[in-house]
């Protein structure tokens, strides 16, 4: 390996161990304060609002739930020390993935119970959510894939030129 290459190898070392970037961190302490807000609204509703039927009260809790999750995910990526490489957009399209499919099986069971029309959008809607959801979870876990293969191969290169 000739100099230039071990220079450069060695540059981008300090590059990939960074934390995560500005932008990045203000994107995730928006996510943090968002879902930050929306936990308080829920979780007081729940404490307040007496005599809420079983269904509501359900709901509730579990969008509670999911907003919870984005806090904790957001809190994780903003106290983290290193750089993520993508495992963050993996996490998320976990949790993204998770919300869906709580919100397409309540939009169905409500569909099969209540044959209404806005039950039925709710589940269509439901379903391209998911989809993408989907899609964005494994679009994540290529791209971290990815990186992981590099990082091992620049790690690699490294060790060559300590030699």
């Amino acid at each position: 390996m000739d100099i230039e290459n071990s220079s450069a190898v060695a540059a981008g070392l300090p590059l990939a161990l960074s934390q995560v970037s500005f932008r990045s961190r203000i994107g995730h302490l928006a996510l943090l304060l968002g879902a930050t807000g929306g936990s308080v609204v829920l979780g007081s509703l729940l404490a307040t609002e007496d005599g809420l039927p079983l269904r509501t009260t359900v709901a509730l809790g579990l969008l509670l739930l999911i907003n919870l999750s984005w806090v904790a995910f957001a809190a994780w990526v903003l106290t983290a020390r290193r750089t993520m490489l993508f495992n963050h957009r993996v996490v998320a399209g976990r949790i993204a993935v998770a919300a869906a499919i709580a919100f397409t099986s309540g939009a169905a069971f409500l569909a099969a119970t209540m044959q209404s029309a806005a039950s039925c959008a709710a589940t269509g809607s439901g379903l391209v959510l998911l989809a993408v959801a989907i899609a964005l979870l494994m679009r994540a876990k290529r791209d971290f894939r990815a990186l992981q293969l590099r990082r091992a191969e620049l790690v690699a290169r490294l060790g060559e030129i300590s030699r």
